[in-house]
């Protein structure tokens, strides 16, 4: 039976999982985020594994090849339930079998599997432990794959809106002249945000305006990161060939106007689990309007515009709508992080 008894031992190598999943975004696009380690019998540390992309081992795998013949009678502590499915490799409940492994942690559950692998384990012998849900393991466990998980539940792409305005709400994206108000740590976070999304969305009229490069840079925004997003450009405006997103430090795609909804199943056809909107206020709206944004990441800067003529905003009672989970400050901004109560 499953049970959510863990050893201090396998809480901190749960933990230890958790991390590395984490610090993988860089690596699993299109695939989830998955770190794994093996303690041996005793319950001591042995080798560690992350899922490196898709196609690659697992992680589970990977930590089991490390550990060897050290890993027979230990136990498996991953920040995902194992899987037990044939795919571009082998389930890792075969690998576990192989190991010897007699117990194994995981952290958050793959809702995806149509039949769980954690009794297929018990049914052979394997002891099975999960924290409960709402633990800070369990919490953080979802946190790493949750977007992967809504996306192959679903049938579309996991949104996350990033929106950056002044405090009047008015727009830093697709506005003629106004360029950057928010501050470096903002722009840094954006980074990481594109860095995690599988592509970045936006249309035409923000390119046109902006001619933003929309690639993950580190913080200084001069270098680019190890892996990039696919920058998906929708509309009909012709685009100047010498745009930024003409370049080739990252994939493009090109889109005509069409549906939101219509738009997240392309993609996600074409292997996107998850989109960052950094669109301007029109497609913005859009997405609004078809209830197809998930997650809110909101930049307010303390810059008021009053009634500049040319600039353009996000209607403020969207802004009432937001529910926030964080609220942060960043370099002088405010950084607040949420779900829109209406959708």
């Amino acid at each position: 039976m499953t049970s959510n008894k863990l050893t201090p031992h396998e809480r901190a190598a749960l933990a230890r999982a958790i991390e590395l999943a984490r610090d993988s975004r860089h690596l699993n696009k299109g695939n989830p985020q998955v770190g794994a380690v093996v303690l041996d019998a005793k319950g001591w540390f042995i080798a560690e594994g992350t899922h490196q992309g898709k196609g690659t081992p697992h992680a589970e795998a990977l930590a089991l090849n490390l550990a060897g013949k050290k890993a027979e009678g230990g136990t498996l502590c991953v920040s995902l339930e194992p899987c037990d499915h044939f795919g571009a490799t082998p389930p890792c409940t075969t690998a576990i079998l192989r190991a010897g492994i007699k117990r194994v942690v995981y952290g958050a559950s793959d809702l995806t599997q149509v039949e769980s692998s954690s009794q297929l384990l018990i049914e052979v012998g394997v002891s099975v432990v999960t924290p409960p849900p709402e633990s800070p393991e369990g919490i953080a466990a979802r946190e790493v794959t949750h977007r992967w998980a809504f996306a192959q539940k679903v049938g579309r792409p996991y949104v996350t809106w990033k929106v950056a305005t002044s405090i009047d709400g008015f727009l830093a994206s697709g506005t003629p002249g106004v360029g950057w108000f928010t501050s470096e740590q903002s722009r840094s976070d954006v980074h990481d945000l594109r860095e995690l999304a599988d592509a970045v969305v936006v249309g035409t009229s923000t390119v046109i305006t902006d001619d933003s490069r929309l690639t993950a840079r580190t913080a200084d925004g001069k270098s680019l990161r190890q892996v990039q997003p696919i920058r998906v450009v929708v509309g009909d405006s012709e685009i100047p060939p010498k745009s930024n997103v003409n370049d080739h430090t990252a994939p493009t795609w090109f889109e005509p106007k069409q549906e939101p909804l219509a738009l997240l199943k392309k993609l996600y056809s074409r292997g996107v689990n998850h989109v960052l909107l950094e669109a301007g206020p029109t497609l913005s709206n859009t997405f609004l309007d078809a209830g197809l944004i998930d997650e809110v990441v909101w930049f307010l800067a303390p810059v008021w515009f009053g009634n500049s003529k040319g600039v353009r905003r996000i209607d403020p009672k969207r802004m009432q709508e937001l529910r926030a989970l964080s609220v942060v400050e960043r370099g002088g901004d405010i950084r607040i992080h949420g779900y829109l109560t209406s959708i």
